[in-house]
């Protein structure tokens, strides 16, 4: 929790292959994860969590490891 509010960061997810090597990646922004109801919403309020689902078929790939990285572009 921070003591501020806080813009949406956007989330960069890479998935990996058994020895740790990138097979695809994608970024998502705060439109891509939020719900309908929060997609209003500017900030993340001062002490405040939000909630991120992010629904993805990555069964054909054979993914066995990821990466999130949240960043500010």
């Amino acid at each position: 929790f921070a003591p501020f509010p806080q813009a949406f960061p956007a989330l960069h997810l890479v998935l990996l292959d058994a020895q740790q090597r990138v097979i695809t990646s994608r970024i998502f922004t705060a439109n891509d994860y939020l719900q309908d109801e929060d997609k209003q919403r500017l900030f993340i309020a001062a002490q405040q969590e939000i909630e991120i689902r992010l629904d993805f078929d990555s069964s054909e790939l054979n993914a066995l490891g990821y990466r999130l990285l949240l960043f500010y572009p």
